[in-house]
């Protein structure tokens, strides 16, 4: 009823039925779609997840609110770049007063490069989770350049320390390449790893855990950052 799109589409996603004797909402009358919810004046934090994200209201609802915190996760049923498409559509419709994001999808969009032009003009704080694609770390960090972010914080499973380990020396490097104008404010980043509660976990995990933080403290100590490093992950 209210995915259209997906309509004998596969895979077979549900589709919400049967609420047709439901009262409507006083604010949102009977429009109970997903992007209905920027019509909700006292909204400030936004977070979706494991849903398909595809609906063309998101560019067509005028915010009502001001978000100042997204959480936004890709369908499981959708491939990286179409969840990377979905969210940035949505980015650009709610991004102007936003100063939080959580992210598990990828944003390469070139317009978020630019100060001038970044839906995310007040973003501060970038949330990396740990379902998101290691390989689309250190391009979406570059893209989301356009913002004045001071705090980066990357959660990653213990099975893809290593991989996380090589994509933060990937962007300390490029940071340095690019010279002082590319994220100047920022400020610290924190490293999340689930370790020792996970199955299939390799003792080595733990040094490269202790690696991530003296690439950031030591190697990287002209770059004046700080850092942190957990060894769990938080439970939701």
């Amino acid at each position: 009823m209210h995915a259209s799109e997906l309509i004998g589409v596969y895979p077979p996603i549900p589709l919400v039925a049967g609420d047709g004797d439901i009262d409507d909402h006083p604010q949102l009358g009977s429009a109970l779609c997903l992007p209905s919810l920027l019509r909700i004046p006292s909204l400030r934090a936004l977070t979706i997840r494991g849903t398909h994200l595809g609906d063309s209201k998101w560019l067509t609802t005028p915010p009502a609110c001001r978000l100042e915190v997204i959480d936004l996760g890709g369908c499981p049923h959708e491939t990286d770049e179409i969840n990377s498409l979905f969210v940035e559509r949505i980015v650009s419709t709610v991004g102007a007063t936003v100063v939080e994001a959580f992210l598990s999808t990828a944003i390469l969009g070139a317009v978020f490069t630019r100060p001038s032009s970044t839906p995310l003009k007040q973003l501060r704080k970038l949330h990396i989770s740990p379902c998101f694609p290691i390989d689309n770390v250190v391009d979406t960090i570059a893209y989301l350049s356009g913002s004045s972010i001071n705090t980066i914080s990357i959660q990653c499973f213990a099975d893809d320390v290593v991989e996380m380990r090589l994509a933060v020396e990937d962007f300390l490097s490029l940071r340095i390449e690019c010279g002082p104008g590319f994220y100047h404010d920022l400020a610290q980043i924190d490293v999340s790893v689930g370790v020792s509660d996970l199955p299939g976990v390799k003792s080595g995990h733990v040094g490269e855990c202790a690696g991530i933080a003296w690439q950031i403290q030591e190697s990287y100590f002209d770059l004046r950052l700080s850092s942190s490093i957990v060894h769990s992950l938080p439970s939701n």
